[in-house]
């Protein structure tokens, strides 16, 4: 007898974009993709159209992060949101967010299946601790898209990460089907 195992059963992966393979106050205009994680950030809400990574030693503990329109070190970018790609499709989104002023409750964190639907959302919570924590999930394992708005609100963003089941691989694929026909031949 086989038994398979749903996506959400099977054993999934978790990628995310540290920002830590950047070096602080390099700029990217309109878009870019993190190469560790695999996420194309796009539609930066920044006047400037354009992200920039910078470093703090506070706001998500030492390390790069990603803000837009300032830069090198310690700068938080005004009405600041982002629209991301990811490379395939997911169950769960998250990001760590740290900011100055404004609203926390206007930062919302949306995810959008390949049609388009959105299909998941989280705001984030009143009066926020610094950084705060923003997460979706779907069950279907259908977020292609997560788009960040944002208020009026000085904001940078760390840790984006997404989870994903593994498609299986060819030697794994070879495997089960040598397994099935020699099961077939047995009978």
């Amino acid at each position: 007898m086989l038994v398979f195992a749903s996506a959400a059963e099977a054993q999934t992966w978790t990628r995310t974009a540290t920002f830590e393979n950047f070096t602080a106050g390099q700029s990217f205009k309109p878009a870019f993709t993190d190469p560790v994680s695999g996420i194309r950030f796009y539609d930066s809400t920044h006047p400037s159209g354009g992200f920039v990574i910078d470093y703090s030693s506070t706001y998500f503990g030492p390390g790069n992060y990603l803000t837009a329109g300032v830069g090198p070190v310690d700068g938080l970018g005004s009405d600041f949101g982002f629209t991301s790609d990811l490379p395939s499709a997911a169950d769960q989104v998250s990001l760590d967010v740290s900011y100055v002023g404004g609203l926390t409750s206007l930062v919302i964190l949306r995810g959008y299946a390949l049609t388009g639907e959105l299909v998941a959302e989280q705001a984030g919570p009143p009066d926020a601790p610094r950084p705060f924590h923003l997460a979706i999930h779907s069950d279907q394992f259908n977020i292609v898209k997560a788009q960040v708005s944002v208020g009026a609100i000085d904001i940078g963003y760390d840790n984006v990460s997404y989870r994903i089941v593994p498609e299986p691989s060819l030697l794994s694929l070879i495997v089960f089907f040598v397994w099935a026909r020699r099961g077939r031949r047995c009978r």
